[in-house]
């Protein structure tokens, strides 16, 4: 078959990883520049998108990954340095749209959201910049030989591996929820999600699963962020004034039934006979990624 008219699921793993590499070396180059000139919420956004992207390849493909390269360490510690601004607008989007009526709250930390975008505007890009080189040459960051396979034929290993843990954990959490476990298969599902992501262009079964894998990310996301929400507002109650504590009680009570809701939602979703539809679709993603 000509090399032009393979897809990227059929070249072999070195020289497809390197491929997906550099384009996410690229994403990132792009946003940088684009955060640096407008530094608002949408552009830290885009950027944070693209740094996590490149973060859960070098995660989805760890077993391939030479273990003496820190470039997956190095940037974790710049993506974290924005973690907090991340939290404030989700709190903030939560608060807004509940109507929870904390106008006090909102603009507390909608000050501390501004001086964050400030200051990741200055530190950001430059950390950046710093990692970038190491990508120039990706085939480097590999183990040195791979095994001789296509990049579908190794993703359809590491999906099947990280299936069974996905399946595992997710009939764990249909019988004993917890706000951890259910965290941790939040992030389970995104990592499936990015491994599947680079194929979706050129399989369809690829492309629905990876949607399917968002709508599971996604709830579980909702519910975990209300917790963390619930957490922030118990210690706000702590040492608020009189007037602020009934208005921060019943915040609290509206955000305990929607964390009720979303709990629902997801036993309704993925357990029984329903969750295994997640699971089929996966096999299927698999089974197209192998296909010559």
């Amino acid at each position: 078959m000509d090399a032009d008219s393979q897809t990227l699921s059929q070249t072999d793993a070195a020289t497809g990883l390197s491929i997906l590499l550099l384009a996410r070396r690229r994403a990132i180059d792009t946003e940088s520049i684009r955060f640096t000139e407008l530094g608002d919420a949408e552009a830290l956004h885009d950027l944070r998108v693209a740094m996590r992207r490149l973060h859960s390849l070098f995660i989805a493909f760890a077993p391939v990954i030479d273990p003496a390269v820190t470039l997956p360490e190095e940037l974790r510690r710049v993506q974290k340095t924005s973690n907090h601004a991340r939290d404030l607008e989700v709190m903030l989007a939560i608060l807004r749209a509940a109507h929870l009526q904390l106008p006090w709250l909102e603009q507390l930390w909608q000050r501390q959201l501004e001086g964050e975008y400030h200051q990741l505007q200055r530190t950001l890009p430059a950390a950046w910049q710093q990692l970038a080189p190491t990508l120039e040459t990706p085939s480097q960051l590999l183990r040195d030989p791979l095994p001789p396979q296509t990049l579908g034929e190794l993703a359809a290993s590491l999906l099947q591996q990280r299936t069974r843990q996905l399946k595992k954990g997710r009939k764990a959490l249909c019988r004993h929820w917890s706000d951890k476990p259910a965290h941790q298969l939040r992030i389970a599902g995104k990592q499936l999600r990015y491994l599947l992501e680079p194929f979706s262009e050129e399989s369809r079964a690829c492309a629905k699963t990876v949607s399917r894998l968002k709508e599971f990310q996604d709830l579980l996301g909702d519910y975990h962020d209300i917790v963390v929400l619930q957490k922030r507002l118990k210690k706000l109650q702590c040492d608020a004034p009189p007037e602020q504590l009934k208005p921060l009680q019943r915040a609290r009570k509206d955000l305990k039934r929607r964390r009720r809701t979303l709990h629902r939602q997801f036993l309704q979703q993925n357990c029984g006979g329903k969750g295994d539809r997640l699971h089929q679709a996966l096999l299927r993603a698999g089974q197209a990624l192998t296909k010559q």
